[in-house]
């Protein structure tokens, strides 16, 4: 859920802290958006299940959480 209209980034990493892909990159509108993410990295390659660090900003807001993928 984005709070005020902004410029949104939401970027994956791996459990040691490696990028893994960028999944929005943009302004949007205040409400609740739904992105999904297909496992696969910023080369286009599948990644194994495990624990995931999804990182979202929001204008000058930052929160970081976990995330396990299972396959």
């Amino acid at each position: 859920t984005v709070f005020e209209n902004g410029f949104v980034n939401l970027l994956i990493y791996d459990i040691k802290g490696r990028y893994i892909k960028t999944l929005v990159s943009e302004f949007m509108l205040e409400g609740s958006h739904n992105i999904q993410w297909n496992a696969l990295n910023v080369k286009g390659q599948k990644v194994p299940s495990g624990v995931y660090i999804y990182q979202l900003s929001i204008n000058d807001m930052l929160t970081s959480k976990r995330m396990t993928l299972l396959k």
